[in-house]
């Protein structure tokens, strides 16, 4: 039964278009393997997910959310995954549309493969993947897939989430019977999507898979949300040395006990050793296996998740480490045999303003550091990366750090701006959400100060600063990276570079470790938004001020202060630069704070915000990455305080947003009412 929170999400299941069919009974398809979806399907489920997160209708309602503190709260298009899938749609739209809970006995309902689908659909691809990925990456990737193999929107995919019953599903007394290897044995084609964090690599499940499938010479393919490993936009990066790393040992498991079952399955041993059995069977409780022998092997490391190893898996993975090895190495292979092998950089001299670092390089040498530095990854800043890692590196030599790694000067498409107190990580975080709003490819240069000045014997501040004037010349746009703290933002050079970039038309972007900002042109999406943009950030740069900045040497501030102040004749000309400064920046941030203030029923903070210079409150600035305006958000809280900050006119322009999200529309009209 549906707890209270969800009780509006239901109703609006009357309202709602929805992504299955209205017809008298579900399609009973007994052979799991033929329980795939179509690539229109997962279109029309994705596009049901963004309306129920665009209408604030989805919300977390489980005992685990309770634990994490978001229970109640709206499911963000940008972060939602398998399990709130499951747990906050699958499992309570099937048993609302549906009140025969035993059509199938002995299963209770059914999957949602069986819920849409007009016949069985076998499948051409299976999909490898964690649940704990991103359902958007996940769409990116069936994206990339339609084009890049030119299928038909009625090619069928295998997924586990929407083929086996989540209601509860028969996994066979064997590994050979479970629902994976049913499915792997039809398909042509497996392809393991490496998630963000990279968690696919380390579940026991998806480490099967793999195993199956080079086993049974299966074409396999390695995806991440940017696109195909090998291709000009995933030949590199984090990812791709995640899975050069991959260590089938590492892999973790729910249960440890479907962990030692696999383990044995690959080392070739019997499924059931160092398990509990019966006679030839396993025992299994509640359709799990357990364990029989929970001994601990002190002298071995550590398993991936920091808890011991246990006796039964350190002497298999000891006295079968070809098995496992030959697995890693096949794996490896796979990615080298797309990429090719990396060549040493033979380094290269370059005028300041040519030193852009491909993305290519950046992320090899976040790698390392987070491999090599003696700060913990979490709170290593960018100053500890500079001391550590880039004049140790560089020292030999006397160059800049995109000197030794690039072997051609290269003019930068992007300056990016950071401040050497913010995390390192942060920074890092930043710079994939812009990477992949924007869907760069890992070639692309980037011109950082730390990467593209000489950090061990360092330019005159005067060469610096016409090299940065030359590379903003070149430069394609201006990326300004921001965090929570307001004095790693509100600094005087950083609003200079704004400046700057106004100055000569360059794109701006503003990007944090949640997501990234367009202030301008909107991304090959056609959002202003990728991720979610911290409204808390958006503030701090809302309420920045020119004269209120700060600088580390105050004999600077003059310099820039003329700077920016040069040609104006009179006091009232340097006054009208700084508002229209100000006005640009609110302009630039406004979306995210009247969004969150609408939602909030914060009228002060709608109004403030709405007062702002050459602001539209109907505009494309407005609007989240589902295209939700400040009046979405009200509307989901039911908050007619949200509205008292918009005038009446803009209110009413709004309306047009019922046409194609009835539920909004209508709850609009009654909380306006």
């Amino acid at each position: 039964e549906a707890s209270a929170v969800s009780q509006s999400y239901l109703r609006a299941l009357r309202v709602m278009p929805v992504p299955w069919p209205s017809r008298p009974a579900p399609m009973h398809i007994p052979d799991i393997a033929e329980r795939g979806m179509t690539i229109k399907q997962l279109f029309d489920l994705r596009i049901y997910l963004q309306r129920l997160c665009k209408t604030g209708l989805l919300k977390n309602t489980t005992e685990f959310s309770k634990s994490t503190g978001t229970h109640g709260k709206p499911i963000d298009w940008s972060s939602i995954d398998m399990y709130q899938i499951v747990n906050e749609v699958i499992m309570k739209v099937i048993p609302h549309v549906d009140k025969n809970r035993d059509r199938f006995p002995p299963r209770q309902w059914y999957s949602w493969a069986e819920f849409v689908a007009p016949r069985p659909q076998p499948p051409l691809i299976m999909m490898s993947h964690s649940w704990t990925g991103r359902f958007c990456d996940f769409m990116a990737v069936i994206h990339s897939m339609h084009k890049d193999m030119g299928l038909s929107v009625n090619a069928v995919i295998w997924i586990c989430t929407f083929a086996n019953c989540q209601f509860g599903e028969n996994f066979g007394n064997s590994l050979e019977e479970c629902p994976f290897l049913q499915a792997l044995r039809r398909v042509e084609k497996t392809v393991l999507i490496v998630d963000r964090n990279a968690d696919s690599l380390t579940r026991s499940w998806c480490g099967l898979e793999l195993h199956y499938s080079l086993l049974a010479d299966k074409d396999l393919q390695l995806y991440t949300s940017a696109g195909l490993v090998g291709s000009s936009k995933v030949s590199s990066g984090a990812l791709v040395d995640e899975i050069m790393r991959y260590d089938i040992r590492r892999i973790e498991a729910a249960e440890a006990a479907f962990r030692r079952q696999i383990l044995n399955y690959i080392a070739g041993l019997s499924e059931t050793a160092g398990l509990q059995t019966r006679g030839e069977d396993l025992v299994a409780e509640n359709g799990r296996p357990k364990l029989n022998d929970t001994a601990i092997d002190e002298t071995h490391p550590n398993r991936a998740n920091g808890k011991p190893e246990y006796r039964h898996e350190a002497e298999v993975f000891k006295k079968h480490s070809e098995k496992f090895n030959e697995l890693n190495m096949r794996v490896r292979m796979e990615v080298v045999a797309k990429i090719g092998r990396a060549q040493k950089s033979k380094g290269c001299k370059a005028d300041l303003a040519q030193r852009g670092i491909a993305l290519a390089h950046l992320w090899a040498f976040a790698r390392k550091v987070k491999s090599s530095s003696p700060h913990k990854w979490e709170a290593l800043t960018l100053a500890d990366v500079e001391s550590d890692m880039i004049k140790p590196a560089c020292a030999l030599r006397k160059c800049s750090y995109t000197e030794l790694v690039t072997d051609t000067p290269v003019y930068p498409r992007f300056v990016v701006s950071s401040t050497s107190h913010m995390l390192f990580k942060d920074i890092m975080d930043s710079i994939e959400w812009i990477a992949e709003a924007m869907q760069l490819k890992d070639s692309t240069a980037l011109w950082l100060y730390f990467f593209s000045t000489n950090r061990v014997t360092p330019e005159a501040d005067g060469e610096v600063w016409e090299a940065f004037d030359a590379a903003f010349a070149e430069c394609e746009a201006y990326v300004l990276i921001a965090d929570n703290e307001a004095r790693h933002t509100r600094r005087l050079w950083r609003i200079h570079e704004l400046d700057m970039a106004n100055r000569t038309s360059k794109s701006v972007y503003i990007t944090c470790p949640h997501g990234a900002l367009s202030c301008g042109r909107a991304f090959p999406n056609g959002a202003q938004v990728f991720g979610e943009f911290d409204a808390k950030i958006a503030r701090i740069l809302f309420e920045m001020r020119f004269e209120e900045c700060h600088i580390t040497l105050e004999g600077e501030r003059a310099m820039v202060i003329e700077h920016f102040e040069e040609g104006a004749r009179s006091e009232a000309e340097k006054r009208r630069r700084y508002d229209k400064l100000h006005a640009r920046l609110q302009r630039y941030t406004a979306g995210p704070i009247m969004r969150q203030a609408a939602q909030k029923g914060d009228v002060a903070m709608c109004r403030r915000v709405a007062s702002a210079p050459g602001l539209s409150l109907n505009g494309d600035s407005m609007r989240g990455a589902l295209g939700e305006s400040p009046v979405h958000m009200a509307s989901a809280e039911g908050n007619p305080a949200g509205f008292l900050g918009i005038s009446t006119a803009d209110v009413k322009t709004a309306l047009a947003d019922a046409e194609v999200s009835p539920p909004v529309g209508r709850c609009f009209s009654s909380v306006w009412r």
